[in-house]
């Protein structure tokens, strides 16, 4: 997962990383813990939560995103930092 711009807008960027690479889209309107939580919660939701290889950003590692992963029993592991080839699957749909 990761937050990605396009068009003046923000989007949560959230992508298989299995042979599929199947991915999702969802409009953020504020980079906040409360709307990064919400949203993945909905997509959780939607779709089975597998691992997930987040962004190392201030809003995904928030309480409430530990506290949301933990109810769905979701492994988190954060990517390097500043090192985009580490997140390579994310970085070529941006």
């Amino acid at each position: 997962m990761d937050i990605t711009h396009w068009e003046a807008k923000k989007f949560l960027t959230v992508i298989d990383c299995g042979p599929s690479r199947f991915a999702v889209w969802r409009e953020v309107l504020r980079e906040s813990e409360e709307e990064i939580t919400r949203i993945i919660n909905q997509i959780f939701s939607e779709l089975s939560p597998p691992n997930h290889y987040l962004d190392n950003g201030r809003s995904f590692r928030s309480a409430m995103l530990t506290n949301l992963c933990s109810k769905w029993s979701v492994k988190v592991i954060f990517r390097c930092t500043y090192r985009p080839s580490g997140n390579g699957i994310i970085e070529r749909h941006h």
